[in-house]
């Protein structure tokens, strides 16, 4: 079996080992302890709070009893069901942003992902935005027995994009296909079973790319079901701010994007020598938010359910906040 590093072969490969021989030091991109804590939170989030996580002064928002404990079941116990009997929602999903698990089944929409990867059929595109509308819907109305659906509700994914809109100076909208101006998701369900393939979870980045105040990509979970044990958020506080970080230390950031077990041994190593990670263990209705260009990762759990809503946020200084799947 090929070694894990995913460097390219060749002139340009060994060029990037060579510098990383002589240069690479991942002690040093290792963030101020004043930016390495999470904001706790009760009841919801504000516009500075919001500021201190885009300008990377803190590394994650956790906003406990965001939604309330009793509707997070209710939702967290429909989606898991869902899952479950793999209806039309569900989606097994292995590779992309925000599946980094093949322990995860997409639920209660199909992430884009799926469907812009190369080789995807082109009438899975037409089918997402012929589908966003109704299915945006669908999770804020009860279901009724016989299949019909029931009184409208907020749901998670409603309250979390209109807070953001309301405490965000510049507002937050969801993201709109340029082609046909019809939304996308703003968000999809997570469902992962117990027993998990790994106990420790997945060390990953969503997005490969400088840290930027001007500039980032977030993830925020609403979670809904948890396991008795583990399940818990980790975040590792290891970041590039320029293409020169970056190269000098490639091999390390290729092993991100690798699922291969001796790829993850390896990069587990690797941090564990210069920095501990951050741990969030929300409860049913609490709230993250996290920026998705550090090195994170969901731990695994022997027995349960750990059920989320999930949405992707770009930001971007001086425009809208926009959420997507």
């Amino acid at each position: 079996r090929p070694p894990p590093p995913m460097l390219p072969a060749g002139p340009l490969g060994g060029f990037l080992r060579l510098l990383e021989g002589r240069f690479g030091d991942l002690s040093t991109l290792v963030e101020p302890q004043s930016v390495r804590r999470v904001l706790e939170l009760e009841g919801g989030f504000q516009g500075e709070h919001l500021a201190q996580l885009v300008s990377h002064q803190v590394s994650a928002l956790h906003v406990r009893g965001f939604y309330p404990a009793g509707g997070a079941a209710e939702v967290g116990s429909r989606l898991s069901s869902e899952s479950a009997r793999g209806g039309d929602l569900s989606v097994d999903w292995t590779v992309g942003r925000g599946m980094e698990s093949t322990d995860v089944t997409a639920v209660g929409g199909m992430p884009f992902s799926l469907v812009s990867r190369p080789g995807a059929p082109p009438e899975l595109r037409d089918r997402y935005f012929a589908q966003s509308r109704e299915v945006i819907r669908s999770l804020r109305r009860r279901p009724r027995p016989g299949g019909e659906q029931g009184e409208v509700f907020l749901s998670p994914l409603d309250k979390l994009r209109l807070d953001l809109d309301e405490t965000w100076p510049d507002g937050a909208s969801v993201l709109k296909d340029s082609t046909t101006g019809k939304p996308f998701l703003p968000g999809v369900g997570r469902v992962t079973r117990g027993p998990t393939k790994s106990l420790e979870g997945f060390i990953h980045v969503d997005d490969l790319a400088p840290l930027k105040t001007r500039q980032g990509l977030f993830s925020a979970n609403v979670y809904l079901e948890m396991p008795p044990t583990g399940g818990s958020l980790f975040i590792w506080n290891v970041a590039f701010t320029n293409r020169w970080d970056f190269y000098r230390n490639a091999s390390f950031f290729s092993l991100m994007m690798n699922p291969d077990l001796e790829a993850q041994r390896e990069l587990r190593a690797a941090l564990s020598i210069v920095v501990e990670p951050l741990e969030i263990r929300p409860q049913p209705g609490d709230l993250t938010i996290i920026c998705v260009q550090r090195p994170h990762a969901v731990q695994g759990f022997p027995v349960g359910t750990r059920t989320s809503l999930q949405s992707f946020i770009t930001h971007e200084r001086g425009k809208p906040l926009v959420l997507d799947n």
